[in-house]
């Protein structure tokens, strides 16, 4: 949920910046980055994201044990 979640947010696949893809035209029809540096600079915004989404599904679940229980 939370990759999700921020890849919508940020407009951003993730999947795609690890791959070095990117899709601006035809829908199902993904062009290959070109740059290197480019390729690189998506790594790591890919390898972010996870990390944020990793740190995110991390606090939701955290809050959600800390949530009072209806069992007694």
């Amino acid at each position: 949920m939370s990759i999700g979640y921020l890849q919508a947010r940020k407009h951003f696949c993730l999947a795609f910046g690890l791959s070095g893809l990117f899709n601006f035209g035809v829908l199902g029809k993904p062009t290959r980055v070109i740059s290197e540096e480019d390729r690189k600079i998506d790594r790591a915004a890919a390898i972010r994201l996870l990390l944020q989404a990793v740190a995110l599904a991390a606090a939701v679940t955290v809050f959600a044990f800390l949530l009072p229980s209806s069992h007694k």
